[in-house]
């Protein structure tokens, strides 16, 4: 459809007896639409092409805005550039809301880091793992970012935040100490694009469940990008385990009864839970280790940390 078809069709002409070129004059473009459109409305829609909008009738049915009128105008004069329709906005990633509620229950030190309304603070503080030593404490602000991590005065940059007082151990301004709480749901996003990453790209990032995601969303909301892919083993055997869950390189499930792919899925993720197990994270952040790895075995039983040291202890014996 030419670019005056598009005009002749908001005005309310649904067919035409050809294509209009609109710098060949107003004249042509009447004659070939004389029989398709009413006399009075044709007459009040010439005076809007002949750029004689105060010719027209103001008829509420068939009024176009005056910039809709320059536009025609323009078009008509063949003076405007080709007509381009807008791409439509990509949509936004969003995270789960019980993945925030858990992250932020993980990152609530209750009269340390938030207010009894549940809005993080703008203060210093310092997190309490057990089996740290006071060197290897990080200083973190609001909800849990780790101000001695460059990536995260990166993200906090970014979202215009001066991040000049957290260099000399003070709090943020007051103005962008207001906005840690908005920027919770944002970091929380990129941890998940940090995870995706980890796992290995979006298809393989479906193929785990719900209780999964949220695991690796946690997880890499408190260890940080650049930590999470030290993980090296952890990766290996996810890897693997991705590679039977969808019958690719080498692994032929078709042959496997329903039992036996279960047991192989236990199986997998019983390494994998005992490998992230099997690490100095897994002891120094308490409870949410042992929610995390169970989420990561698709378990939601919550199985005690002293069995995860015990099987880690034992070389992730294939009879777990």
């Amino acid at each position: 459809m030419s670019n005056i078809d598009k005009i002749l069709a908001r005005m309310g002409i649904k067919e035409t007896t050809g294509s209009f070129d609109p710098r060949q004059g107003v004249d042509e473009i009447e004659q070939g639409a004389l029989e398709n459109f009413p006399d009075a409305q044709l007459q009040d829609n010439r005076s809007f092409i002949a750029g004689n909008p105060k010719a027209a009738k103001a008829d509420p049915q068939t009024a176009i805005t005056e910039a809709q009128r320059n536009e025609d105008r323009a078009i008509t004069a063949g003076l405007a550039p080709k007509l381009v329709a807008k791409k439509p906005e990509k949509r936004r990633n969003k995270v789960k809301q019980d993945t925030l509620d858990q992250i932020k229950r993980h990152e609530t030190l209750v009269g340390t880091n938030i207010d009894k309304d549940g809005n993080f603070l703008n203060r210093i503080y310092t997190d309490k793992g057990a089996g740290q030593g006071e060197s290897k404490r990080k200083r973190n602000i609001g909800p849990g970012f780790n101000i001695d991590d460059g990536a995260t005065l990166k993200f906090l940059e970014r979202n215009g935040v001066d991040v000049t007082p957290l260099l000399s151990n003070k709090p943020l301004s007051e103005n962008d100490g207001a906005k840690l709480n908005g920027l919770f749901e944002k970091r929380v996003l990129e941890a998940q694009r940090d995870a995706i990453s980890f796992v290995g790209n979006k298809e393989d990032w479906k193929k785990l469940s719900e209780l999964q995601r949220k695991g690796f969303t946690d997880l890499a909301y408190n260890l940080g990008a650049k930590t999470l892919n030290s993980f090296k083993n952890s990766k290996a055997i996810l890897s693997k385990y991705l590679d039977f869950k969808s019958g690719r390189n080498g692994f032929d499930t078709s042959k496997l009864s329903e039992q036996e792919l279960k047991d192989t899925d236990d199986y997998f993720l019983a390494v994998l839970g005992a490998e992230v197990a099997d690490s100095s994270w897994f002891d120094q952040v308490g409870n949410r280790s042992t929610t995390v790895v169970n989420q990561l075995m698709n378990n939601s039983n919550n199985v005690s940390a002293e069995r995860w040291k015990r099987v880690s202890k034992g070389k992730r014996s294939a009879s777990v």
